[in-house]
């Protein structure tokens, strides 16, 4: 709404001005050069209250961007007093920690009303490892939070040998909390290892590699530890083995391990567990765990429960109270299993596809890197093929030429009033009031018109330029959601650089067709019209005028190529500090635990050195740029008042001609001069359009989705078998190695109705990835893949994926009630509530929801918040409403009690099939109890099926 009364505004201060200079002149009080002057002087006024628009806009984007800043909540938070603290104290406790108090800990998480934690009381020391067990939900990854600093407790002090709360950079000093799924940067092994060490001595890593039995990762390594590592392409083992590891090399006075080996093979486990006790001899540890089978007679015990201590002692004193999860029940035979995580089963920076996917992905990246630029007319393209209401748009382009020719008849309108005003050179002499008047009212109304017509086209290109870019961004959502996983590992394909992408720089697409295309047809309509009006009243100032045009239009695309190029730098130095955020964010946890705020802070600040320095560049760009432009039109206007008055002074020209040419032209020339100021915009859009349009065209070919049958259609292929993997071969692209790592090699095995199969193997055996597979996460290279008689591939995405369930390892729940959380993505027409909370007491939820104020209905992240094994048991519920005809569990017990790991194991045994005795189970776990419980074991060695048949248990 803003555009109407500002446009007109812009326009009516030449209005107003003439009447009042009209005035003037009749009364004697102004000359003729003083009102030209005076209208010369509302030109420029004009031009510049017609682009407040513009500033207004930026001003309500700050507005609003200062407004979610300040919603953040970020409180600055004081240090802890340090009255009672001597230096010569802090520094000693740099070297040694001799106890740690808890004295009645509450807590409670932010907006969450039940507490976590509620009068904890309990002593550790160094006498021997220290404990905290419970069950899912009980608080021990809280309270080892707490100790560790990273959460304030609401009630209670913590205590470390009698000093009270000591203050934050102490805790980073002296005590290391290393995590279940510790966060790993992108860099170097031999960086991600000694972070927040300093420089470091070789033998002291090389002792500390070996010490986390990460000795043979690094020798498969190419470059060893100089070789570049990526958290997403490691298996849940290595990566809490580099956790391990830096745990080892820094060895501080307090060591905190919350499930730190909960994904390491049992050989493996118990090679590190020596070494643990060997190396932290005297030194203050504490493990949390679901799994008493490294628990000594000497060691302390904490037992939680719903957030209070229920036992503690030595493991004799607690007796018969004692879980055991593993230790009356013998490890099976199958050892050195370890945890893949999620689709990733190389270590070194492998990211799958067929070969010829990926070959065909990197030559579009490669080209995409390459062209370094996407022209006006390829933008106009895309957006023709692209846009379904093209009529719209062109016939908000046909307004905007409308919205050009009013200033040739304002210049027109003008040019009559300043005649008679300026021809009136004697005072006192009278003026013909009728015609003027009637000039001024028909200057009034045109300009009215043009702020409502102005208005009607920039509205309708909004809106439907708008609902543009939605389609665009719901199109390239749905082709990425089409895409097998190998998509996203390439150069720019992470998820950050996505959502930036979708997100923001498709606002700078919409703001070209919006902006600038309109301002391009509303310049041509007055270029060309004015030329030929200017040209039949006076073609040699005309002339002399346009003369200049072609010295604006050289500049302008100087200056557009110019500015393309350091826009495209500022983004991308914008779009890689919003991927250091991103990743600093979701490892805020490790950084913290570590004390690495220092070094991303220095990481963040040279980001930010280098993007304001870009940024420098590009205010210098535009600056320059727009004041060449300026400067341009300056001298033009001043050229066209000499000539026109030299004309008039050779009689050749009449005042009023040269006025109306003169008017004519400068409106020209400002109108030109408006459209290069919008030139950011359209090298930010041009970027943008080039992101989207090859994503768009490098996901034509639908990789992972498809299908015309469904699962209930039988082929005359179709056998018993309900999974079927007929000489399968699959490879991950080596980047770094310029090759294929082959994984899976000539796989060939079936499972029928109603079996239970475990697969097991060593790390980077292929396991996850026959998972991957099955779920049609990926191609594969060579063979076949059956389910139901049927090709994966044949089947629809949508039949396939209601009959194919997946529990990953680390569940997720979005924000939302638990209920809907529970049914997302389901594809039965009616789930009742009496079958949900049948589910929920099968996998021993009933209790933790029906606990809960509003049940199902309780928001997760709002109301409650649940710990990863309450989360797990959640997740095997969600799977479980979907029906599936295929169960897929990736490590289903990884973060459950013994008492829950029983409950999973004889669900997996003899609970699913009571319920469907034709389900398929498939389960990958390194847990003897549940693959004691598997119908079948299917063993993948070096890629090869070592063993298939009965479980012995």
């Amino acid at each position: 709404m803003r555009i109407l009364p500002l446009r007109a505004l812009g326009n009516l201060v030449f209005v107003q001005g003439l009447v009042f200079a009209q005035y003037l002149v009749a009364a004697g009080r102004a000359t003729s050069g003083q009102v030209f002057t005076s209208f010369s002087a509302c030109l420029l006024l004009g031009s510049l209250i017609a682009s407040l628009s513009d500033l207004l806009a930026m001003i309500n984007k700050a507005q609003a961007s200062a407004l979610s800043m300040d919603e953040l909540g970020v409180v600055q938070v004081a240090e802890h007093s340090m009255s009672n603290v001597s230096l010569a104290q802090l520094i000693s406790k740099t070297y040694s920690v001799s106890t740690i108090l808890v004295e009645d800990i509450s807590f409670a998480y932010q907006d969450v009303e039940t507490p976590i934690l509620e009068r904890v009381n309990a002593t550790f020391n160094t006498s021997g490892f220290n404990f905290i067990i419970g069950l899912s939900g009980s608080g021990k990854s809280t309270l080892a939070c707490i100790i560790a600093g990273l959460y304030e407790q609401s009630e209670g002090h913590i205590r470390i040998d009698g000093i009270t709360q000591p203050f934050r950079g102490y805790s980073n000093e002296s005590i290391l909390l290393v995590h279940l799924h510790p966060s790993i940067l992108e860099q170097l092994l031999k960086s991600n290892i000694s972070l927040g060490c300093g420089s470091i001595d070789e033998s002291r890593l090389v002792s500390a590699i070996y010490l986390a039995d990460l000795q043979d990762f690094v020798a498969s390594l190419p470059l060893g530890l100089n070789s570049t590592v990526d958290e997403k392409e490691l298996s849940g083992g290595q990566l809490q083995k580099i956790g391990l590891a830096r745990a080892f090399l820094r060895d501080p006075p307090v060591l905190i391990l919350d499930e730190a080996l909960s994904a390491i093979d049992s050989h493996s486990r118990k090679r590190i567990m020596a070494n643990l006790r060997e190396r932290r001899r005297g030194q203050l540890t504490l493990l949390v765990t679901h799994d008493s089978q490294d628990i000594e007679p000497n060691d302390d015990i904490c037992m939680l429960s719903a957030g209070r201590v229920t036992r503690f002692g030595k493991k004799h004193q607690i007796g018969s109270a004692l879980p055991v999860k593993l230790a009356s029940q013998e490890k099976h035979d199958i050892e050195h299993i370890e945890k893949d995580r999620d689709h990733n089963d190389v270590c070194f920076r492998s990211r799958a596809a067929r070969s010829s996917d990926i070959e065909s992905q990197s030559d579009i990246d490669e080209s995409f890197e390459k062209e370094s630029t996407y022209s006006l007319t390829q933008l106009l393209r895309f957006t023709y093929r692209t846009c379904d209401k093209k009529f719209m748009v062109l016939f908000g382009c046909f307004t905007a030429v409308l919205t050009g020719l009013v200033p040739l008849v304002l210049s027109f309108l003008f040019s009559k009033i300043l005649s008679k005003i300026v021809g009136h050179t004697s005072p006192g002499m009278r003026i013909t009031w009728k015609p003027i008047l009637t000039l001024i009212i028909a200057a009034i109304a045109l300009i009215f018109g043009d702020g409502c017509v102005h208005f009607s086209s920039k509205a309708l290109l909004h809106y439907v330029l708008e609902t543009w870019i939605n389609s665009l961004r719901k199109l390239s959502l749905s082709l990425i959601n089409d895409q097998d996983m190998s998509f996203f590992s390439l150069h720019n394909r992470f998820p950050s650089d996505l959502n930036t992408l979708l997100m923001n720089d498709a606002r700078d697409l919409r703001s070209v067709i919006s902006e600038f295309l309109p301002g391009i047809c509303e310049m041509f309509a007055l270029a060309v019209g004015g030329f030929v009006w200017s040209t039949v009243t006076g073609w040699r100032l005309t002339l002399v005028g346009y003369a200049f045009i072609p010295l604006i239009l050289m500049i302008t695309a100087a200056y557009g190529i110019i500015l393309q190029g350091v826009e495209a730098r500022y983004k991308s130095e914008v779009a890689e500090l919003d991927s250091h955020c991103s990743k600093t964010m979701l490892g805020i946890k490790t950084i913290k635990s570590i004390g690495l705020e220092s070094d991303l802070c220095a990481e963040f600040e040279q980001k930010l050195k280098a993007l304001f320095s870009i940024g420098l560049k590009r205010a210098i760009v535009d600056g320059f740029g727009f004041s060449v432009l300026q400067l341009c039109t300056s001298a033009a206007t001043a050229t066209i008042l000499y000539y026109g008055v030299f004309l008039i002074g050779k009689n050749e020209y009449s005042l009023e001609q040269m006025l109306f040419v003169l008017t004519l032209l400068i409106f020209t020339i400002s109108g030109v001069t408006n459209v290069t100021k919008r030139l950011p915009v359209v090298s930010r859009g041009q970027r943008a359009a080039r992101y989207i349009s090859s994503i768009i065209s490098s996901l034509a070919l639908e990789l992972e989705v498809g299908g015309v049958y469904s699962v209930g259609h039988r082929t005359e292929k179709a056998s018993d078998a309900v999974i079927l993997f007929q000489n399968v071969s699959f490879s991950y692209q080596d980047t770094n190695a310029k090759g294929f790592n082959q994984v899976l090699k000539n796989i060939t095995f079936e499972v029928k109705k109603g079996e239970s199969l475990t697969i097991v193997g060593k790390s980077g055996s292929g396991k996850s990835t026959i998972a991957s597979l099955l779920l049609r996460l990926y191609n594969v290279d060579r063979g076949s893949i059956e389910i139901f008689g049927m090709e994966i591939s044949s089947i629809k995405a949508d039949d396939f994926r209601g009959a194919v369930t997946m529990v990953p390892q680390k569940p997720k729940f979005f924000e939302g009630s638990i209920r809907e959380n529970l049914l997302y993505g389901c594809q039965l027409p009616y789930v009742s509530e009496e079958a949900i909370w049948d589910v929920l007491r099968a996998v021993n939820a009933f209790d933790l929801v029906n606990g809960l104020q509003r049940g199902l209905d309780t928001c997760y992240g709002d109301d409650v918040l649940f710990s990863l094994g309450e989360l797990q048991r959640l997740c095997i519920a969600r799977a479980l409403i979907r029906k599936p005809r295929i169960l897929i569990l990736d490590e289903p017990s990884s973060h459950l009690d013994a008492f829950n790991t029983q409950i999973v194991a004889d669900l997996i045994g003899t609970g699913l099939r009571a319920i469907d005795k034709d389900l398929v189970i498939l389960t990958i776990s390194h847990d003897s109890n549940l693959i004691k419980h598997a119908g079948r074991i299917l063993k993948i060695d070096r890629g090869y099926v070592a063993q298939d048949g009965k479980s012995s248990g």
